[in-house]
């Protein structure tokens, strides 16, 4: 019980975050445009901004990742919020600096 208790309150928790709710919108959007026929109207433009995106997302990742580590947070438990395992998150990621967000 307490397990799925736990379970339920990361999800919970989630939802009510600010990224998770710009994160929503975000996908809501690009939905959007590949229902319009955007994909389909200008494919090499929306490839170009999708993986701007992307890109710019990947680096918030490593922010946050950096963020876990100053927080003294087990790759174990990185690797599960990443949804890889702890040996992957560690592979991608050793190099960040373990230091708050808003320290950079």
């Amino acid at each position: 019980a307490r397990t799925q208790w736990d379970a339920h309150m990361d999800e919970v928790t989630v939802f009510l975050l600010t990224v998770a709710r710009a994160g929503e919108a975000l996908v809501e959007t690009i939905e959007a445009a590949r229902a319009a026929g955007e994909f389909d109207g200008r494919p090499l433009a929306v490839i170009k901004a999708l993986r701007v995106t992307q890109a710019h997302l990947g680096s918030q990742i490593s922010a946050a990742v950096g963020a876990a580590r100053a927080r003294e947070l087990s790759w174990e438990a990185i690797g599960g919020a990443l949804g890889v395992t702890r040996q992957t998150a560690h592979e991608r990621y050793r190099d960040v600096v373990a230091v708050p967000a808003q320290a950079e």
